[in-house]
C-alpha cells in the first residue's frame, strides 16, 4: 500500500512528480507511487490507485486531456480515495475555469484535445457522461496547494508540508446522485 499515488501528465510535470515523490517519501516515511518507478504492467495502474491512501493530483494545463489521468481520478472517486491537488506553477499553468468547462463538456472536448482518448475510457468501461458528471462534481471542490519548484528550499518544504497536512486530514468527497 502506498501513502499516495501521484497522478500527473508526464510531459508537463515529470520533474515535479519526481521531486514530490522523493520529498513526500522523506516526510511521510512511506512509499509514494510514481508510475516511472512502480509500474511494470499498465493494466495494474488502476489497482495501484485503489491501493493508496490518497490520490495526489498534479494540476497542469493538459492534465485533463490525458485519458489515464482521467481514469486515475475516476477510480479514486469511485473507490472513495481522497484527492489532494497540487497546482504546479510554471510553464504549464492549470486554469480552473477552463478545467471546469472541459469537464462539463468532456464528451466533446476530450476527443478534440486528444484523439482516441474517449475510446480508451470506453475500453475501460467508463461512459464519458458518467465520468464528466463525477469529475465535474468533485474536482472544482478541491482546494489546491500551490507548488513553486523555483522557490527556495524553505518555501518548497513549507508547500510540501501543507500537502502532507492536507493528506492527513482529507476525506473523500461524496457525490450526490441525480435522480
Amino acid at each position: 500500500k502506498y501513502a499516495c499515488f501521484l497522478s500527473h501528465f508526464k510531459f508537463e510535470a515529470a520533474t515535479e512528480a519526481r521531486l514530490c515523490q522523493m520529498e513526500l517519501e522523506k516526510m511521510l516515511g512511506c512509499p509514494v507511487f510514481l508510475d516511472s518507478d512502480n509500474l511494470n504492467d499498465l493494466r495494474e495502474l488502476l489497482e495501484h490507485v485503489r491501493n493508496c491512501d490518497v490520490l495526489v493530483l498534479l494540476q497542469t494545463t493538459g492534465l485533463l486531456s490525458r485519458p489515464w489521468c482521467l481514469l486515475e481520478i475516476y477510480t479514486a472517486i469511485k473507490s472513495e480515495i481522497p484527492i489532494v491537488a497540487i497546482n504546479i506553477k510554471g510553464a504549464h499553468p492549470y486554469d480552473y475555469a477552463d478545467a471546469a468547462d472541459f469537464l462539463e463538456n468532456l464528451d466533446t472536448r476530450l476527443e478534440e484535445a486528444n484523439e482516441g482518448a474517449s475510446q480508451l475510457l470506453m475500453d475501460q468501461g467508463i461512459e464519458l457522461l458518467d465520468a464528466a458528471y463525477l469529475l465535474s462534481s468533485v474536482l472544482p471542490n478541491i482546494i489546491s496547494t500551490e507548488l513553486h519548484v523555483s522557490g527556495s528550499r524553505n518555501v518548497l518544504a513549507a508547500q510540501l508540508a501543507d500537502v502532507v497536512n492536507t493528506m492527513q486530514t482529507c476525506k473523500p468527497l461524496k457525490i450526490s446522485q441525480e435522480s
